[in-house]
């Protein structure tokens, strides 16, 4: 019996519960088990109170995430307001250093001009 084969024959007894008074239900690989409609009912909330610890946790989870997300998102906005002011401080002494380096140019021309008129 496949998987879904399984799930049509339990969602068919629950909802015909008369006209079973107790069904075999068996997962493949699993020895037959016969329930009767309480069984399944206490089966069936059994797995209703796992899944909705599940939900609970993911909720919990997703929480979390956001949380996280929205801190990395502050710590990236910071670093990229830390990184403009980088560019800004290096613009301006990369303009400095021209500023240095076509003085000594001057400077170096002049004495270099001085020294051929000897």
């Amino acid at each position: 019996m496949t998987e879904t084969e399984f799930t049509l024959k339990f969602a068919f007894s629950l909802r015909f519960p008369s006209l079973h008074s107790s069904i075999v239900v068996r997962r493949p690989g699993e020895k037959q088990i016969e329930m009767t409609p309480e069984e399944r009912f206490d089966r069936i909330e059994r797995n209703l109170e796992k899944n909705t610890e599940g939900t609970r946790d993911l909720i919990v989870l997703s929480r979390t995430m956001l949380t996280s997300t929205e801190k990395v998102l502050e710590s990236q906005k910071a670093v990229t307001e830390q990184i403009k002011e980088l560019r800004e401080a290096q613009a301006e002494t990369d303009a400095k250093l021209n500023m240095l380096i076509d003085t000594l140019d001057r400077i170096i021309r002049r004495l270099g001009k001085n020294n051929t008129k000897e």
